[in-house]
């Protein structure tokens, strides 16, 4: 300070005329930098709901563009944000509490886009979020060079007046869940892939999030098509509403069994959890169905139906053994949908359904 004013006494009060002018100078600028990011902004958020988030029905130009982005695989299922916080020690209800806490990308349907679009599949996802941040920071992020998850006119709307699908996990301070509270309005919205986005595809992958209406309008579609159809059940309590719809199980071809009764039988009784598999088998596609138990650090079970073939018993089964047992399980949310994204591309590069298992 003292140089400061050695330096405005000599220069007759100029030097602190001019800092002044240097210091809106710089908030000028500063203000015209913020301006010309948020105009950005808005032009890329209008330009990517423009091409990619269309809620009005397609036209002949919309239809052009959904055969030039055709994928292989269609994925249909939630878009949510995760949010898990952990106290920093023993849990203090009714008070705030000092923790670490962790927002994740999260959703069945997104997670197994994610998984295929990295392994290079090229997945089209028909999905829903909210007109807010986090669900168009979700979007870009799945539209990466690294996710290459792809989408169409009217396959991710942004409904109005919704928010994006959330799920906050708090837990205690040991890790374990304590309480969580989950947003999933917006999925009821979830679009439905048209003839026109199943046409080209071989695969199409539901998470059981849709309304159950939705899911089998979905699975009959692709079904009358001839494309594969596979379903990921998400959780025992929608696992169990599925398995009450038999016009949705035969129509899949594919599905991945969590439902709490097989659980239970995974580690008592072998000869019980085929008996379980093959009623469900039953129930599927009578042309023929594949069902793919996961068992955690036991592996997984597969089971299958035929019906082109001789044998007098058209059931198989096996089961496959981890190979490369972890000694620490740091994290195991997403791990069923990772294995479904990179199941079905194994399958989709030519692998035979029991070297995409392995």
């Amino acid at each position: 300070p003292f140089v400061l004013q050695r330096v405005a006494d000599t220069t007759g009060g100029a030097s602190l005329r001019s800092n002044l002018k240097l210091v809106e100078r710089n908030a000028e600028v500063g203000a015209e930098i913020a301006v010309a990011i948020a105009q950005q902004r808005q032009q890329q958020q209008r330009e990517s709901r423009k091409v990619y988030m269309s809620t009005t029905t397609t036209n002949d130009n919309d239809n052009d563009e959904i055969h030039q982005l055709k994928s292989r695989v269609v994925v249909m299922g939630g878009i949510v944000q995760d949010t898990v916080a952990k106290p920093q020690s023993k849990l203090l209800l009714g008070t705030s509490n000092p923790a670490s806490s962790l927002e994740s990308d999260g959703g069945v349907g997104r997670n197994i886009a994610e998984a295929l679009g990295r392994l290079g599949s090229q997945p089209t996802l028909f999905s829903a979020v909210g007109n807010d941040v986090k669900g168009q920071a979700i979007l870009q992020r799945l539209q990466s060079s690294e996710c290459q998850v792809r989408f169409s006119p009217g396959s991710v709307p942004v409904i109005e007046h919704q928010n994006t699908a959330s799920y906050i996990a708090v837990l205690d301070h040991e890790g374990d869940l304590h309480t969580a509270c989950a947003d999933m309005d917006i999925l009821q919205h979830i679009s439905i892939p048209s003839e026109e986005h199943l046409r080209d595809a071989e695969f199409l992958i539901l998470d059981a999030n849709p309304p159950l209406e939705s899911l089998h309008q979905a699975a009959q579609r692709a079904h009358d098509l001839g494309v594969a159809v596979l379903l990921e059940p998400t959780s025992v309590p929608k696992a169990k509403d599925i398995a009450l719809r038999p016009d949705i199980l035969c129509a899949m071809t594919d599905g991945w069994d969590t439902s709490e009764e097989e659980v239970t039988a995974i580690d008592q009784d072998d000869e019980l959890i085929r008996e379980l598999c093959r009623k469900l088998l039953f129930k599927m596609n009578p042309a023929g169905a594949h069902l793919l138990v996961t068992r955690g650090k036991h592996g997984l079970f597969y089971a299958s139906k035929t019906t082109n073939s001789d044998e007098e018993d058209p059931f198989h089964y096996q089961q496959y053994d981890v190979q490369e047992p972890v000694s620490v399980v740091l994290n195991a949310t997403g791990a069923g949908d990772t294995l479904t994204g990179a199941f079905v591309h194994a399958l989709l590069v030519g692998n035979s359904m029991e070297a995409a298992i392995q």
